[in-house]
């Protein structure tokens, strides 16, 4: 019983340690590999090498085109719904103002006529295509001066200038941009930019990274955007007072009277009772729209009952009254006023803090 007992430890401690002897040594790791340099990267500048590359780099200059070459630097880009007015080659002031399915892509470029010989860029003379994840191209986009806000076209370069320039391109206000495509004539090589996470998003009064929305919420005491001007809502009051010694607001109604101010941003720039179309909302859910009351025309003056249309030039102000009649056992939630020609809308709360008179003296713009 000893040696059965004694030749099985034996066995115990043996098997392992001829395991262990026999196992394969472990492989050496590999080496780690060393990533490519990819010579597409690099900028394709006249008077060097030209590589035959195709992807672009912010802020990094590139010659393209061959028989009539432009140098071109992309030194960023921006989500904006507020690019303003710009004065067109042949359409006078235009507002820039994206429509309620649109924004803009505000591309700042450099040009520059790298040759000896002066140089006009033409309307077809720069490409540009901005590209959404799911392969939707939008091409349509003016260039303009940034400091006179004039669209740039037949625009001549001397023999080594230089421009700043603004291109305002038109894409979804609700897809994200993730590559823009530079192109300087029809058959010749095009840069490609991946633009992913690159482009400064729509501040939040606007919209949410790269969704713009459609109707902004109103805020006090600022101006806001709205087609050719700027609007702002001064304050909401009730009155029960004839208008114009005439207009009544009839039995168990009362007017809500909405205040509005507006500023315009070109010259020669119409504003009458059709520009917007303003509702409003009640707690109940009616929709009770603008009226004139008295039947005299619609907008009336802020100091007298005296109907308002017009032109305004630019930089104009202009305070005017707007009506509703409101049934006095309802509440009223939200005025929207929506400019007709691009259908963008405002969105203001009629809670208590807008029941006071009181000037904009705010304005979104300068904060894009």
């Amino acid at each position: 019983m000893m040696k059965t007992t004694s030749l099985s430890l034996v066995l115990l401690l043996t098997v392992p340690a001829l395991a262990l002897a026999q196992k394969p040594k472990p492989k050496p790791a590999a080496p780690p590999k060393t990533a490519a340099i990819n010579d597409t990267t690099r900028p394709i500048v006249l008077g060097t090498k030209q590589l035959a590359g195709d992807f672009g780099k912010l802020a990094t200059t590139y010659t393209l085109g061959k028989e009539s070459p432009l140098n071109v630097t992309v030194t960023g880009a921006e989500y904006t719904s507020t690019p303003g007015v710009y004065e067109s080659a042949f359409e006078g002031f235009k507002p820039a103002q994206p429509k309620a399915d649109e924004k803009t892509l505000l591309l700042k470029l450099t040009l520059q006529n790298p040759t000896q010989q002066p140089l006009a860029l033409s309307p077809g003379g720069l490409k540009l295509t901005a590209v959404t994840p799911d392969g939707t191209d939008s091409e349509r986009f003016v260039l303009l001066n940034p400091k006179t806000r004039k669209e740039c076209l037949n625009l001549p370069l001397k023999p080594g200038q230089k421009l700043e320039v603004l291109a305002l391109v038109t894409v979804p206000a609700k897809e994200s941009i993730h590559k823009l495509i530079v192109q300087r004539e029809d058959g010749t090589p095009v840069l490609r930019y991946d633009l992913t996470d690159k482009i400064a998003a729509l501040p939040s009064w606007a919209g949410t990274g790269a969704v713009a929305k459609d109707v902004i919420a109103g805020i006090r005491d600022c101006v806001m955007p709205a087609g050719w001007f700027d609007l702002g809502l001064r304050g909401l009051e009730w009155s029960e007072a004839k208008i114009d010694g005439d207009e009544e607001p009839g039995e168990g109604n009362h007017f809500l009277v909405a205040h509005l101010s507006f500023q315009a941003l070109a010259d020669k720039v119409g504003l009458n009772f059709g520009t917007f179309d303003m509702v409003l909302t009640t707690d109940d859910g009616q929709k009770i729209i603008k009226e004139a009351p008295g039947g005299i025309g619609g907008f009336l003056l802020e100091t007298r009952p005296t109907p308002f249309a017009g032109e305004l030039s630019k930089g104009e102000k202009q305070d005017i009254r707007v009506f509703f009649r409101v049934p006095k056992d309802v509440h009223p939630k939200t005025l929207t006023i929506v400019d007709r020609e691009t259908g963008r809308g405002l969105a203001f709360p009629t809670s208590q803090d807008w029941f006071s008179i009181r000037d904009c003296v705010r304005s979104l713009r300068s904060g894009n």
